[in-house]
């Protein structure tokens, strides 16, 4: 054995050493010491995540870009070869970004903006100004095919994860309601024949720890195999309570995923899926905008609470294969509740304490009958016909028991006010789409859904005194939405869409019985996009672009309350428009590079006074402009070990917070860093993220002044991070 060779030897069986050691120390450790953490020192979530082994020599990438495959229009594609403007983020890609969770892997995409809180439940998709906070989403969440009804459970921890789709304009035929906005598909790696198991573990500042792992077992070659995941995430928080000296916003997560696959024979499969998640999260650490843009990560509560949230869930899909078609059942239930304590004032005074208890059972069921696996009807050798009908239905049960404790200081008549909520939803939608591909150039699109929906609640509202009488409201919501589009292959590198989509969002009822009113209408919008799609140089560059302009109308609009809660009612016409462009290169064998950017102009064209709108604000959290850009540069060491430099930054323009248009964030960029040498089946790296502690306030509300002087009050993003993660793959 050669010097080189040897080095080669001795640096890899040192780092798979170094990775198992500091794995099980860190593992014993935190088993030798979880007890429960107090309010003020609670954890939370990661900055690096697992994915399926590299290949046999890591040190070794295709000089090509590697093919992406899709499901946005419930087959697998081709990503360039679909006329809709997707941004897929790999696997590959959410190793080598150290992704963790949505708001991360969201900075790859253009035009999308995650509104969030430090609570992880509190986490809203925009889709180029499309979206909404409380209540139903206006972008879906899809977990392995199953949506998320509830916003909250939009921000699950990544673990084991395939690949995330982030599909930009309505998705109404396909996906039905509440995806007028765009919708985000997010795959578990599947079970396979081959034994692997991968690992990684991460340390940082503010105490930061994250494990996660990842095991497969084939246990019937070709017919039966299990894959089993779970993961340990826990920080201190970032902002500091100057009246006590605790850490209010620290996070800490438990996190678990099994897969069980069956294939009796060549014609039928099935996937059962069960998920779990066990968040203990610290306070909010909220406070007086202005104040927390003058001193960031500094609040001063009088009083620090918690924030508590149980996620469970189950699928089961299963896809039987025929000559003519291929049939696909999805069943799935989401179970999740959450409770919070905490200071409603965010003053040193303690005044307002608010405890608010939510709880949902969700149940979805899909069944899709499209054209064979992989392949379209020919109908003569120059017309072939790829088509999809299916039957979705789902049931939503909801409820919520919030108080609000009142100090004496505050002289109000009550001490206490409170309410409770039950809201139970049924649906149903029946939904087709064909394509009709011409001599393999000429693509035409036709889709078209109609939803029908049945929604009943009890709205009550008590004080120390008794319950106040209740709302029992009952309404029906119906909708028919279509999509067209014709796309052209000018060759098998280029092609050129032009597409028209309707979007659709239920009306519904807010919980809080202080809203002025009890229920809110449905909203729509139709969306017109057309676009290129190349890739040049034998596949080393890939090059997408798209202009879109999208009618919103009886847009759903939040407002807040004076108890904390939202409420939504309906804010007429607005309208956006813009460009999106996105690239990604491998220019040499050593060296990737990718870059989006968008460009959004949107307004409101209605003037509602009593809300604060004029004609010409924009929309809440769409930035006028977005961008990501970065590249991956590595070095060979020896034959099985390479060192890499990995540079990122992204970065937003201007945004406001609300329909008012009165306060912003501004623009501002992040950039990250990651330094590493990574083997066959090792990796080990050291990170910053926000290298250059750019201060944001990524979300701000509107509060009242007597205990917020600016009339908002918001929380400080991420500061600086930094720390080193080991993994290892076989």
């Amino acid at each position: 054995m050669n010097r080189t060779a040897l080095r080669c030897h001795v640096l890899e069986n040192a780092a798979i050493a170094a990775v198992l050691l500091f794995a099980s120390a860190n593992t014993w450790s935190q088993e030798a010491t979880s007890q429960p953490a107090s309010a003020a020192t609670q954890p939370a979530p990661a900055i690096a995540t697992t994915q399926p082994a590299p290949q046999t020599e890591p040190s070794e990438k295709p000089l090509s870009l590697e093919p992406i495959l899709v499901n946005a229009e419930k087959r697998r594609q081709a990503v360039q070869d679909v006329p809709q403007s997707i941004s897929v983020i790999t696997a590959q890609a959410l190793r080598d970004g150290g992704v963790s969770e949505i708001l991360d892997a969201s900075m790859y995409a253009p035009n999308v903006n995650i509104a969030h809180f430090n609570n992880r439940r509190l986490s809203f998709p925009y889709f180029r100004g499309v979206g909404s906070g409380e209540n139903a989403p206006a972008v879906t969440t899809n977990y392995d095919g199953v949506p998320q009804l509830s916003f909250r459970t939009t921000n699950l921890e990544f673990l084991d994860i395939h690949d995330i789709e982030f599909i930009r304009g309505p998705q109404g035929t396909l996906y039905g309601r509440n995806s007028m906005g765009g919708v985000i598909n997010i795959y578990s790696n599947p079970p396979t024949n081959k034994f692997s198991f991968d690992s990684s573990t991460t340390v940082g500042n503010y105490n930061y720890f994250d494990e996660r792992a990842a095991a497969n077992f084939p246990i019937v070659t070709d017919h039966l195999a299990l894959r089993i995941a779970g993961g340990y995430s826990t920080r201190d928080g970032y902002t500091k309570n100057d009246l006590t000296g605790h850490d209010v916003d620290s996070k800490e997560a438990s996190f678990g995923k099994l897969q069980l696959w069956f294939a009796p024979n060549d014609q039928f499969d099935m996937t059962l899926r069960l998920n779990a998640e066990r968040d203990r999260d610290g306070d909010y650490p909220l406070g007086d905008l202005a104040a927390i843009r003058s001193r960031p990560w500094h609040v001063s509560h009088g009083f620090e609470g918690n924030s508590l949230r149980d996620v469970g869930a189950a699928s089961l899909t299963m896809n039987y294969y025929t000559e003519y078609a291929t049939f696909t059942s999805i069943s799935g239930y989401t179970y999740w509740r959450s409770q919070d304590l905490t200071g409603l004032d965010y003053t040193p005074y303690d005044l307002i304490r608010r405890q608010n208890r939510e709880n949902e059972n969700d149940f979805s069921q899909e069944f899709l009958l499209a054209s064979p696996k992989d392949r379209p009807l020919a109908l003569n050798d120059n017309v072939k016909l790829a088509w999809l009908v299916g039957a979705f239905g789902f049931v939503s049960d909801y409820g919520q028991d919030a108080v609000n404790n009142l100090s004496p200081a505050l002289q109000q008549p009550v001490s206490q006010v409170g309410s409770l909520a039950a809201i139970n939803q049924r649906g149903i939608g029946i939904f087709g789409q064909a394509t009709l591909t011409l001599y393999d150039k000429l693509d035409l699109i036709a889709g078209a859904r109609f939803d029908a929906e049945r929604d009943h609640a009890v709205l009550g509202s008590f004080t120390e005194y008794g319950p106040n009488p209740s709302l029992i409201p009952s309404k029906t919501f119906n909708n028919y939405s279509t999509q067209w589009g014709l796309a052209y292959h000018w060759t098998p590198d280029l092609m050129t869409y032009a597409t028209a989509a309707q979007g659709y969002k239920a009306g519904g009822f807010n919980a809080s019985p202080l809203a002025p009113q009890f229920s809110y209408a449905p909203d729509s919008n139709w969306t017109y996009e057309a676009g290129v799609k190349s890739t040049w140089f034998k596949n080393r560059l890939a090059l997408n672009a798209c202009y879109f302009y999208t009618d919103w109308r009886n847009m759903q609009l939040d407002n807040l309350l004076p108890d904390g809660s939202a409420y939504i009612n309906n804010a007429g016409k607005t309208h956006s428009q813009g460009v999106e462009f996105e690239a990604n290169a491998r220019p040499t064998d050593n060296l990737e590079l990718f870059a989006g950017v968008a460009y959004l102009q949107s307004q409101f064209d209605t003037t509602i006074p009593a809300l604060g709108i004029n004609h010409g604000n924009d929309l809440p959290f769409a930035p006028n402009i977005d961008w990501n850009v970065g590249g991956e540069y590595s070095m060979k060491l020896c034959k099985s070990a390479q060192a890499y430099l990995r540079v990122e930054e992204f970065g937003s323009g201007r945004y406001f917070y609300d329909a008012t248009n009165l306060a912003s964030q501004g623009a501002y960029a992040m950039t990250n860093f990651r330094l590493g040498i990574r083997g066959r089946h090792w990796n080990v790296e050291g990170w910053v993220e926000n290298a250059f502690e750019a201060h944001t306030v990524p979300l701000a509300i509107p509060y009242d002044r007597s205990f917020a002087p600016s009339g908002y009050v918001g929380e400080s993003g991420i500061p600086r991070l930094y720390g080193v993660t080991l993994r290892v793959d076989f």
